[in-house]
């Protein structure tokens, strides 16, 4: 339940390469369960609702 998530999903890791240079490298892209790549698409919930209001449509829910 809530919004879309932001997608942010390309892990990366900086490794030293020699002296002051740097590689910044990513080593995971995580996908769906149809392969679907979550970077830079993110999730869509089941329950689409702004995220202010999530937390007053889960108390409005049947106990």
């Amino acid at each position: 339940m809530g919004e879309n998530t932001a997608g942010v999903m390309l892990s990366a890791t900086v490794f030293q390469v020699s002296g002051k240079y740097h590689l910044f490298l990513p080593i995971a892209d995580d996908h769906d369960a149809e392969l679907q790549r979550l970077d830079q698409v993110g999730v869509k919930p089941e329950i689409e609702v702004k995220d202010d209001d999530a937390l007053d449509h889960v108390l409005a829910l049947p106990r």
